[in-house]
């Protein structure tokens, strides 16, 4: 399993980085729509997102809105082998970290834990119709929300572009499903 995991993040990766700058931004804006448009957003006050690399699609269309929304917007941190939430604005000054990541410079972070959050928006490779997300493999995600398998909240929303979706993604006992995954075309729900 996971020699093929590789060879489709291999392929994945590269196909999501041809992208074009313009056509990043165009499918962003259209992902950012459809979110907008869903009744788990308008519901949720604590909002998770990531800062996009390496051809994420970005979110920078979505933290905009939201804060105009009045929504309170966390990005994940890295620390050791999970994830830690911490809150952000437009002006939060940004430095890379070990991986090449954006995160936030400063050393007085305000915190949320991953229980408190109403959406994750994920990251991902790939998924299926069922909802099976693969990620860049370092199991972050999953580590971090592996209490949600007893739990519904947080919501966990890919965002992807339409060509991430594949027939069946390999997946294992540890990986975490989606709620939802979101691209520039429509709302696949595993719900």
């Amino acid at each position: 399993m996971r020699w093929l995991k590789q060879q489709l993040r291999h392929r994945l990766r590269e196909r999501r980085r041809q992208l074009s700058p313009f056509m990043q931004h165009h499918y962003a804006e259209q992902i950012a729509k459809q979110l907008f448009q869903q009744a788990f957003y308008k519901n949720a006050k604590h909002i998770a997102l990531y800062l996009a690399f390496e051809g994420e699609v970005s979110t920078l269309p979505i933290l905009k809105t939201a804060l105009l929304h009045h929504k309170c917007c966390y990005i994940p941190v890295l620390v050791k082998s999970s994830l830690q939430f911490v809150k952000i604005d437009l002006q939060t000054k940004m430095t890379k970290n070990r991986l090449g990541i954006l995160e936030p410079a400063s050393e007085k972070l305000v915190t949320i834990s991953p229980q408190a959050l109403d959406i994750v928006l994920m990251p991902l490779v790939a998924f299926d119709k069922d909802g099976h997300r693969l990620g860049m493999g370092g199991g972050y995600y999953d580590k971090t929300f592996a209490f949600r398998k007893r739990t519904i909240k947080p919501r966990l929303v890919g965002l992807a572009y339409e060509f991430q979706r594949i027939f069946c993604v390999p997946h294992g006992e540890l990986d975490l499903s989606l709620n939802e995954v979101i691209t520039e075309k429509q709302v696949y729900s595993a719900d």
